[in-house]
C-alpha cells in the first residue's frame, strides 16, 4: 500500500483531557484485539441500518463522481465505508485515519484492489498531525461510527482542523451513533436497539436470547467501548461554530444519524 511520510502521526498515542492529565482510551483496546477480527460480521448482526448510514454517506456527498477528488476519512475502520467510495467514486483517493492498527491492516487487505487509492495511517483523531496536512487539501472528509468515542469538549477544535483542511466547496459527512436530548426517548432507543439485535442474531445462529440479555450486552459494550454520544444538534451547532454552512441532519434511524455541511 501506498504511504506519505508527511502524515506519520504519532502511533497509540492517549490524548490529555482539559485538565491536562493523561485519559485511557477504552475503544483502543477493543480494536486492537482479536475481536476485531470478527468486526464486520458483529456490525451487520448488531446495529441498525448500518448499510443504509453508509449509503447516506456516499449519497450525499455532491462531488462529481468523475473527478480525481481527495477524500479524508476519520476513523476507516476495517474499509466498510472506504470500499462504498472507491467503488462509486472511480478515480477518487481516499487518505484513512484511524486509532487502530489492526483495523487499518484488514482495510488495506481488503482494497488491495483498488489500484493504490487508499493511504491508511494510524492516529488518534486528538493526536492527528494536523500541521502536516497541507491546508485547503481535501475535496471532501468522511466518518463513519467514529466520533462517538471523542470528549465532546474536543469536538470544536476537531470539526475546525476539519474547516481548515476543506477546499473551498468541499463537504463534511458524517454518520454516528448519537444520543437523544431526552431521556426517555433515548432509553426507547436503546431498547429499540436490543429488539433489533435479538431479531437479527436469533435469524443469522438461531440463538433465542432474551431482549433484556441483549440490552445487558449492549449496555456493557457501551461501557468497553467508552462510547460517549453527543446528541445531533449539538453536532450541527459545533460544525456551524467551525465555519461550516448548511449543516442539517440528512438521515436519521432512531439513535443513528447522517449530518454534515459545506464550507
Amino acid at each position: 500500500m501506498a504511504t506519505d511520510a508527511r502524515f506519520q502521526g504519532p502511533k497509540n498515542v492517549n490524548p490529555v483531557n482539559s485538565a491536562g492529565s493523561w485519559q485511557p482510551k477504552k475503544w483502543h483496546d477493543v480494536y486492537a484485539s482479536q475481536e476485531v477480527d470478527n468486526y464486520d460480521r458483529f456490525i451487520e448482526i448488531a446495529t441498525m441500518g448500518h448499510g443504509r448510514a453508509l449509503d447516506a454517506i456516499c449519497q450525499m456527498m455532491d462531488q462529481p463522481r468523475t473527478l480525481p477528488l481527495h477524500i479524508l476519512e476519520m476513523g476507516t475502520g476495517t474499509g466498510l465505508l472506504t470500499r462504498r467510495i472507491l467503488e462509486q467514486f472511480p478515480l477518487a483517493e481516499v487518505f484513512g485515519v484511524d486509532g487502530s492498527e489492526r483495523m487499518l491492516n484488514m482495510a488495506r487487505q481488503k482494497l488491495e484492489a483498488f489500484d493504490r487509492r487508499f493511504i491508511g495511517v494510524q492516529s488518534t483523531f486528538e493526536s492527528c498531525p494536523w500541521d502536516a496536512i497541507p491546508k485547503a487539501k481535501f475535496d471532501a472528509v468522511v466518518s463513519a461510527f467514529s466520533l462517538h468515542h471523542m470528549d465532546h469538549a474536543a469536538y470544536p477544535d476537531f470539526f475546525n482542523s476539519l474547516w481548515k483542511v476543506l477546499k473551498v466547496g468541499g463537504q463534511v459527512t458524517i454518520a454516528d451513533y448519537t444520543r437523544s436530548r431526552f431521556d426517555r426517548l433515548q432509553e426507547r432507543y436503546e431498547d429499540i436497539w436490543a429488539e433489533t439485535r435479538t431479531r437479527q442474531t436469533n435469524q443469522a445462529f438461531g440463538l433465542a436470547l432474551s431482549k433484556n440479555e441483549v440490552r445487558a450486552q449492549n449496555d456493557a459494550r457501551h461501557q468497553l467501548e467508552g462510547d460517549n454520544p453527543a446528541p445531533v444538534e449539538d453536532l450541527l451547532r459545533w460544525l456551524s461554530e467551525a465555519g461550516f454552512e448548511e449543516t442539517e441532519c440528512y438521515w436519521k434511524h432512531f439513535c443513528y444519524c447522517v449530518f454534515g455541511g459545506k464550507k
